[in-house]
Parts: structure tokens; sequence; C-alpha cells
């Protein structure tokens, strides 16, 4: 009774370790590095030179909030006490704006660098399965996900040439 339990425990190991040896054999796995195909993906691009400029346009703002804060602190010095306080009031008005439209500003732009970043994604994500499904592989993974990865598994210049417009 104990040879065949022992001859059963190797005949399942064996029948395991075969099927997961053959399994593992017709498997392809690939990996990328998903922000340099992001970085890459033309539609992306141009998406955040939008939000560059908009946040440009923010920046001279608050910029120009500034140059207003600094003018005002210059004039208050040559002022009188109780013109002084005037002038330190509207200084304390104008801190304020400035705070509020910057923390305006960057939740707007986050939000709308998320939600531009969410749609790219999306598209990038199908255009990968696409690569996939053509090339064979089973399993293309984002390379900040791995703790290790074979190098010659990195497939990412590959994939951002697949993203390339010519290549649709």
């Amino acid at each position: 009774m104990k040879k065949f339990a022992t001859l059963m425990l190797v005949s399942v190991f064996a029948g395991t370790a075969a099927t997961a040896v053959a399994g593992e054999a017709g498997r392809r796995v690939g990996f990328i590095d998903l922000d340099r195909v992001f970085r890459a993906y033309p539609p992306a691009a141009e998406a955040l030179g939008g939000l560059e400029e908009e946040l440009k346009e923010k920046e001279a703002e608050i910029e120009s909030l500034l140059a207003e804060i600094r003018r005002l602190r210059a004039e208050s010095e040559l002022l009188s006490d109780q013109a002084r306080v005037r002038k330190e009031q509207e200084i304390a008005r104008k801190t304020f704006q400035l705070r509020q439209y910057t923390e305006e500003a960057e939740i707007e732009i986050n939000r709308r660098l998320f939600q531009k970043r969410e749609v790219l994604l999306k598209e990038i994500f199908e255009k990968i399965s696409g690569f996939a499904r053509a090339e064979g592989y089973e399993y293309i993974l984002s390379s900040e996900a791995a703790a290790f990865f074979d190098p010659a598994l990195d497939i990412t210049e590959r994939v951002i040439g697949a993203l390339r417009p010519e290549s649709d």
C-alpha cells in the first residue's frame, strides 16, 4: 500500500511537472514600459501639449497676481499706519485670491489630465491587445509591476512601433 501511495504521488508530480513545462513552452509573454509607450503615443503627445499650453496660461496668471502682491507690499512700506493697514488688508485679500486660484487651477488641470489619460490609456490598451493577438502573445505585462523580468522579454519598442499611425 505504501508503494502504491508513493507511486501515485510520483505520478501526480511527474504529470503536473510535464503539464506545466508543456504549457509554459507554448506561452508567449512580453513586458512593456507603459510610461514610455504612453509618452510615445502620438495622440497622447497632442493631448498633453494642449494641457501644457493651458498650464502656461494659468502660470502666467499666477505670476501676474504675485507681481501685484509684491507691488502692493512695496507700496505699503511708504504709507502711513492707517493707510498701511488698509493696504495690508488688500494684500491679504489678494493672497487669498492667489491661493484659491492656484488650488482651483491645479484641481482643474489634474482633473482634465486624468480624464485625457484615462481615454488615451483605453486606446493604448486596445491597440496593445490587437498587437498581442497579431503577434501571438498570451500576456503583455507592465514592467513596473514586475520585480524582475528577463530584458529579452521587453517589447516596448515593438509596441511603440505598432502604435505609430503608419502601423494602423
